[in-house]
């Protein structure tokens, strides 16, 4: 197919995008970066997102609140829709993409007003959240969409469950930087002492302090017995409580204290809160075993499990449960073990297994190999020639009307 999309734009609305932290804000500025490599791009993104200077980006800022962030951006491209109908086509855009569900409505506001397709990079919370204002208000819109994006293979399931026609959903996974600067043990050391934290082997979880991470779960059934084992681990928590989340489903610091007091494990456990990139890179270098004990939780769903693969970029394996899309973010045998839900007796013994040494297969090689796949040139590659893809498509129903 050759590049034949008139103008080459695209808008992208979005709330999750930095200064907001998280996974999702860290794909979709990923997201940004790689479209506008080759594609003129408008972005639409809470406040502070225009601190992110990008090429070939023109950003529109809105209040990070979410219902004022879609009543914002609904007004921007009413405003742009206008001018495209009154007097300036060339402003058209040749592609929308809304950055998750929840802005999906004003993707589809802006589609029909500008007639250009729009698409959705489906997360696993985007099509089975379970408030009744969600299902009535943004499901109808996601399923509007001419095509979509989805983070895993998990997603795109449940999407199709959710009546999305599979044919129209690709695969595209998030990625990572699949060669961060890794440091010397030496410095490491000096590191691992100037952040204070404590000796022995170390385990690490990173994520929002959210139900579905299973931390609670794995510190009352887990922990014990593999300090039990090894008396030296101590369990090293990064992340903070969703601040405006979509769900109410935060486990939070002091919760997970209480459960650490309840197991006779409270010495094990060190918060470290958020951490800059670099901070949690040397984080990864520095721990022996990155845990991910997911949990089936109704109305909620880890849609993929970045860092999962950002910890097998650094050589770190992972442990994790068997749920959602982390099957897709760990490879069994090569950067970590995946096991049955909810089995946590095979979660110690996994963890253990790694501690002791006795991983035979697992390496530090073998880890980063896996995590070379999730580059984010790859994942620029397979967006911008989904988009070509359908502003191709686009303008031949143009030609043909």
């Amino acid at each position: 197919m050759e590049d034949t999309a008139p103008y080459k734009q695209v808008i992208l609305i979005t709330r999750n995008f930095p200064p907001l932290i998280g996974g999702m804000e860290k794909l979709n500025f990923h997201l940004v970066k790689e479209i506008s490599r080759s594609w003129r791009v408008t972005l639409i993104a809470p406040n502070g997102a225009d601190q992110h200077l990008i090429a070939n980006v023109i950003i529109k800022t809105c209040p990070s609140y979410a219902g004022r962030f879609l009543v914002c951006a609904a007004s921007k491209v009413f405003r742009l829709g206008i001018a495209v109908r009154i007097s300036n086509q060339e402003a058209r855009p040749s592609v929308i993409i809304a950055g998750s569900g929840v802005s999906a409505p004003v993707a589809w506001l802006c589609s029909k007003l500008t007639g250009s397709p729009f698409g959705i990079y489906l997360h696993g919370l985007d099509v089975i959240a379970s408030s009744q204002i969600y299902k009535k208000l943004f499901l109808p819109c996601i399923r509007r969409a001419d095509f979509w994006m989805a983070n895993s293979s998990a997603t795109k399931k449940k999407a199709s469950q959710a009546g999305i026609d599979a044919s129209r959903i690709e695969i595209i996974h998030p990625g990572v930087c699949s060669q961060p600067d890794l440091i010397s043990e030496e410095d490491l050391s000096v590191w691992r002492h100037s952040a204070n934290l404590p000796s022995g082997k170390l385990l690490l979880s990173v994520g929002r302090l959210t139900k579905r991470k299973g931390l609670r779960e794995f510190i009352t059934k887990s922990l014990p017995e593999i300090t039990k084992r090894d008396p030296s681990v101590q369990l090293i928590v990064v992340g903070s409580e969703p601040a405006d989340a979509l769900l109410g489903n935060s486990v939070g610091k002091l919760q997970l204290i209480e459960a650490a007091n309840r197991a006779g494990v409270s010495d094990k456990l060190h918060f470290l809160g958020s951490l800059s990139d670099e901070d949690l890179s040397r984080l990864y270098q520095v721990c022996d075993v990155h845990i991910f004990p997911i949990i089936s939780v109704p109305g909620d769903m880890e849609g993929f499990g970045m860092v999962a693969i950002e910890s097998a970029a650094h050589g770190l394996p992972t442990v994790a449960f068997a749920e959602g899309g982390v099957i897709d973010a760990v490879n069994e045998g090569t950067s970590g073990y995946l096991i049955p839900p909810g089995d946590y007796t095979k979660f110690s013994e996994a963890v253990a297994q790694i501690l002791e040494h006795r991983a035979t297969k697992l390496s530090r090689q073998s880890a980063m190999q896996f995590a070379s796949k999730f580059d984010w040139k790859t994942f620029g590659d397979k967006v911008r020639t989904l988009l070509l893809k359908e502003a191709y498509l686009e303008g031949r129903s143009q030609e043909n009307r």
